[in-house]
């Protein structure tokens, strides 16, 4: 948050300038009724847990939306979101706490595909090239 004395500040400069709405740091917001003061997109409790402080904008929160091409099986969605785990630990571990993802929402059979951040397509990939005189 910013000190009282700059809140006073602000409203007598929204005065000044004929705006009769006034900043009240009582208001809330989106961010403090999810426990996220700091608007990181990481929850005050989790920065809590990892030794961060709350009030300070010292973490990113990645936040995924994913669409997947098929309809998924439960197997499908397992599989998906361990993936998702083991990412978020190695964003986590290569950022030394920095970083890690704190929110995915998942749509298979392709809905929402435009607005994804990841697209998992249904196919098969081969990453080594095979010698075809072998």
């Amino acid at each position: 948050g910013i000190p009282f004395y700059r809140e006073i500040e602000l409203n007598k400069e929204l005065e000044v300038n004929g705006f009769t709405a006034r900043f009240d740091p009582t208001d809330k917001n989106n961010a403090d009724l999810n426990g996220d003061y700091d608007g990181d997109g990481v929850p005050n409790a989790v920065e809590l847990l990892i030794g961060k402080d709350p009030a300070k904008r010292d973490i990113l929160g990645i936040e995924l939306n994913i669409s997947v091409e098929w309809k998924m099986s439960e197997e499908d969605k397992k599989n998906l979101i361990y993936s998702i785990r083991k990412a978020s630990d190695f964003i986590y571990d290569y950022t030394d706490g920095y970083a890690m993802i704190t929110r995915v929402t998942i749509w298979d059979d392709k809905r929402n595909w435009d607005m994804a951040d990841v697209r998992v397509h249904n196919e098969v990939v081969d990453f080594w090239e095979r010698d075809s005189d072998a």
